[in-house]
């Protein structure tokens, strides 16, 4: 009997409704973030395609300390063996690096051949900072 009536109290408090988290820019999962600020988004899309276009883009959001050029880009596009053909973004949290706070996000790009290679891009005070 102690054993039903535990069995119903624990059912009841498991159907009770659950409130709705607060939002947030961007939604926090448990430790990360759910997706990637536009920015980085956007950042990771101009990389994989190796557009002229996005080299603007690509060097106005990349920090000093990347040492990030038009031309180095032009010349690390122009070198490609396989084209880059989409990217997918697997997830990132925030962090206090040897430079202060940072947020990290890993991306998954998908070149032509069918090989997929991970990114991570890392971004401190709104510019990515570094790539590996």
């Amino acid at each position: 009997m102690r054993l039903l009536l535990a069995l119903a109290l624990l059912a009841a408090a498991c159907s009770a409704p659950m409130p709705d988290p607060e939002p947030t820019q961007p939604p926090r999962s448990t430790g990360g973030f759910n997706q990637a600020p536009a920015m980085v988004a956007r950042y990771a899309e101009l990389a994989c395609s190796g557009t002229e276009e996005g080299i603007p883009f690509l060097v106005a959001n990349s920090g000093e300390e990347m040492g990030v050029t038009a031309e180095a880009l032009r010349g690390a596009f122009a070198g490609r063996t396989y084209p880059c053909t989409a990217t997918r973004y697997l997830g990132g949290g925030a962090l206090t690096g040897r430079q202060g706070p940072e947020e990290q996000y890993l991306f998954v790009f998908t070149y032509a051949s069918g090989i997929e290679a991970s990114w991570l891009f890392q971004v401190q005070d709104g510019k990515v900072v570094g790539v590996q």
